[in-house]
């Protein structure tokens, strides 16, 4: 998985691009952006992705880590929510992990914690 990001103009959002490789092969990529919604008074993320779906997540701080709670519509209509959480482990690392996910009323596994490493 390769992830980047940047600040877009005058850095009112944060754009992130991914992309997911399995052997050589480009399996899924997309774009991120995250920023202040002033409305709602928080910072929330819409992702869209090469499939045609897309994600929007409302961020909350919590003692020592970000949980998004994020609504999910897939390029096939499907809908699905789930909680993201990333914590911090130092100025090069998280952890990231998805809990309580639901696909059209069915529960899904969670994502084990998995360890993010800047290159």
């Amino acid at each position: 998985i390769q992830l980047s990001y940047q600040w877009t103009k005058n850095q009112n959002f944060i754009s992130q691009t991914y992309r997911v490789e399995n052997e050589g092969e480009v399996e899924s990529s997309g774009l991120q952006v995250i920023g202040w919604d002033p409305a709602n008074e928080q910072i929330c993320s819409w992702l869209f992705d090469s499939d045609g779906g897309f994600i929007k997540g409302t961020w909350t701080p919590r003692e020592d880590s970000w949980s998004i709670q994020s609504i999910a519509t897939l390029a096939d209509g499907g809908k699905g929510s789930f909680t993201t959480v990333i914590k911090p482990q130092d100025d090069n690392s998280y952890t990231w992990t998805k809990l309580n996910r639901v696909l059209d009323g069915e529960l899904l596994p969670n994502i084990d914690e998995i360890l993010v490493q800047r290159q």
